[in-house]
């Protein structure tokens, strides 16, 4: 999923970049399809990818985020499959 975030201090409710752990799964590519259509930027916290601007570090147990990355919300789906 590419995103397109929105300027940094942005606080217009129009225009939010949201955060999304289990962005791929089946819940959270639905949300992020309905946030996106909305004009929100999504931007996918993805698991050991060290080129993406937000990335958690299985390893070391930690989340990056990019100091430049201005994140107005966070939405955690990541977690046990229920689809099977």
């Amino acid at each position: 999923m590419k995103c397109t975030p929105v300027q940094n201090g942005s606080n217009s409710k129009e225009n939010m970049n949201i955060l999304v752990s289990g962005a791929s799964g089946m819940i959270g590519r639905k949300i992020c399809t309905f946030l996106s259509h909305q004009g929100h930027a999504i931007i996918p916290l993805k698991r050991g990818h060290v080129s993406a601007s937000a990335f958690w570090d299985i390893d070391k147990q930690r989340v990056h985020i990019d100091d430049n990355l201005h994140i107005d919300i966070i939405i955690h789906l990541a977690g046990e499959s229920i689809a099977g």
